[in-house]
């Protein structure tokens, strides 16, 4: 962590958190996070998917937002797939919600 720096300032693989900490159920995120339901217009190409995940958890986004029904399930085997518990992300979601 660089010097002058609290462990909030940064995310779980040490980077800068986008527009500072925030705290979102219990658990200190960046202000910016990552709406997946745009993933679900990369259904056809799973690797451009997968890239774009590890490259917003590479630019310090550690809470995603998603719901069951995006891409009627596939966003969330995506962010299970891709997603690695070191990686420190929040994911939240909405329930009781049709397609």
């Amino acid at each position: 962590m660089p010097t002058g720096t609290s462990s909030s300032d940064v995310t779980a693989t040490g980077v800068a958190r986008p527009g500072g900490a925030g705290r979102l159920a219990g658990h200190t995120v960046s202000r910016v996070g990552f709406g997946a339901m745009q993933l679900e217009r990369l259904h056809g190409d799973r690797g451009a998917a997968v890239t774009l995940l590890r490259r917003a958890v590479e630019l310090g986004v550690d809470h995603m937002d998603t719901a069951q029904f995006y891409g009627n399930g596939f966003v969330n085997k995506l962010i299970r797939d891709t997603i690695r518990p070191e990686d420190g992300v929040v994911v939240v979601t909405k329930i009781g919600a049709d397609p």
